[in-house]
Parts: structure tokens; C-alpha cells; sequence
């Protein structure tokens, strides 16, 4: 059997899952710096998604960003900076719902093997 963890144990597993999580946000607000021009043009195909659609995924802000022919970024990750801001903003909500991407390539040109992405609410339409 497994003993149970000490205080300090439990402390130090808290400071460790602390310290990542701050280490994730620093390098995505960072991400988010580096890539300023394309987060501006990303967040605005955020709004127009937001304002039209009670639910949303990124895939429905990268095709935004197709039709407008927005090159993808250099920082594959730039989209989650994006939709960290909305979040911020209260342009949408995030939930723990996922959906099967439908985009078969990434923003770096990878396959993206349809891969769960997040789901979120739009704050800006009425739900009925």
C-alpha cells in the first residue's frame, strides 16, 4: 500500500504545479508579444466569430483568418494567446467541452491529425 503524502510533500507537489502553471502563462503572454501584429487581426476574427456564433472553436477563428488570407504565424501556439485575451476580455467563456478539429493541417504546416480543440461560448450573442 501507498502511504499518504506529508504536509510538506503536499505543499511541495502544490509549488510545483504553481510554478508550471506560471512558467505556461509567462511563455504564452509571450508568445502572445512576439507575434503583436498577428494576435490584433486574430483577435478581430475572434469578435466577428463571437458576434455571429453562440459556440465557437479556433477552428472556426483559423477559417475567419483563411477567408481574409491572413498568413499563419510564425508561433504555431499564437492562437491560445488569442483566445486566453478573449477569455480576459469576456468575448467568450471557456469550457471543458471539446470537439474533433476539422482542420487537417496546423498553423505550422503540420498535420493536426484531428485533434480535440476547446470549445467556448460566445459572451456577445444572445443564447435561446
Amino acid at each position: 500500500m501507498s502511504r499518504p503524502f506529508t504536509r510538506e510533500e503536499m505543499y511541495e507537489r502544490e509549488r510545483i504545479r504553481e510554478e508550471r502553471h506560471r512558467v505556461t502563462d509567462a511563455a504564452i503572454a509571450d508568445t502572445g508579444t512576439r507575434q503583436a501584429p498577428w494576435t490584433s487581426v486574430a483577435m478581430e476574427a475572434v469578435l466577428a466569430v463571437a458576434k455571429t456564433q453562440p459556440s465557437l472553436t479556433t477552428d472556426d477563428v483559423w477559417g475567419v483568418l483563411d477567408v481574409m488570407c491572413i498568413p499563419r504565424p510564425d508561433e504555431p501556439r499564437a492562437m491560445g494567446s488569442v483566445m486566453r485575451r478573449a477569455v480576459r476580455d469576456r468575448v467568450v467563456d471557456i469550457t471543458n467541452v471539446t470537439r474533433q478539429s476539422q482542420r487537417a493541417v496546423t498553423a505550422d504546416g503540420g498535420k493536426h491529425h484531428v485533434a480535440p480543440v476547446r470549445l467556448y461560448v460566445s459572451r456577445l450573442v444572445q443564447h435561446g
